[in-house]
């Protein structure tokens, strides 16, 4: 990546690979300022944002995190991974109704795909003691994702707690 970009220094896609790989080697300056050259080159490239808010949310900038990631939906509204996001700084925030919201807008994008949230909310709701609404989503988890490792602890969880 980096003959990439000392070969094309406007290549926007290759600078925002650039910073994930950094950002996955924990080379966070460094992801950062990649992250950075890619949006001046391409100041809407959804990607790029999506990047620097979980590498806000990674240096524990929640407040700043949120900023970022709202401003990636405005970008891009049919983003699951933006609104997964942008839902765990939400709740790393201490926000969680608006974590809930934005977990609950990924899921509709992408039900599948998005599984996981379910149990981010379960996990919400566990901390709130509504434990009817934990069991539905660890039910909801399940049916997406069968053969979860966890599956006999959610089911134990749904049993207990789910009115029949």
């Amino acid at each position: 990546l980096k003959e990439v970009v000392a070969l094309d220094p406007e290549d926007f896609i290759a600078w925002a690979k650039l910073g994930t790989w950094h950002f996955t080697n924990n080379a966070l300056p460094e992801a950062d300022a990649a992250f950075r050259r890619s949006l001046e080159l391409r100041v809407d490239y959804t990607p790029a944002w999506i990047n620097v808010g979980q590498l806000r949310t990674a240096q524990k900038q929640y407040e700043a995190a949120i900023q970022i990631l709202k401003h990636a939906v405005e970008l891009d509204a049919t983003s699951a991974r933006a609104f997964q996001l942008l839902g765990e700084a939400y709740l790393l925030a201490k926000q969680g109704t608006l974590g809930a919201e934005a977990l609950n807008q990924a899921i509709k994008l992408d039900p599948v795909g998005m599984a996981e949230c379910h149990l981010q909310l379960a996990h919400l709701y566990q901390l709130a003691g509504a434990k009817t609404q934990a069991a539905a989503e660890y039910k909801l988890f399940l049916a997406k994702v069968p053969d979860h490792p966890d599956k006999k602890k959610f089911e134990k969880y749904i049993k207990d707690n789910l009115p029949k």
